[in-house]
């Protein structure tokens, strides 16, 4: 599990596996675990949460960004950079809500 999170983030790994394992499964099962983990109620649970979402969008945006290309049609690398740059934007709209 290291070795794909290093090697996502170095760019090193096939699109399809960081954009459906790093994308949308886990964006899936973290939050729900998070929730079923922590305690509500708290400060803290809340500030934790808070910044492993961060920490994983941050590392979701950035692998698939730089395994846009590890593909052998041109044209999904080109969705996938797509899809991170309107995931950023809709990110950054909700915060300045």
């Amino acid at each position: 599990m290291f070795t794909f999170i290093r090697r996502a983030w170095l760019g090193q790994a096939p699109l399809w596996k960081v954009f459906w394992f790093g994308g949308p499964l886990v964006g899936a099962v973290l939050p729900l675990a998070l929730t079923l983990l922590l305690p509500a109620s708290t400060l803290w649970a809340k500030a934790l949460a808070a910044a492993v979402l961060v920490a994983y969008g941050a590392w979701a945006c950035v692998a698939l960004w730089r395994c846009a290309y590890n593909v052998t049609s041109r044209v999904w690398g080109r969705l996938a950079r797509v899809y991170v740059i309107l995931a950023f934007v809709g990110v950054a709209i909700n915060v300045l809500r």
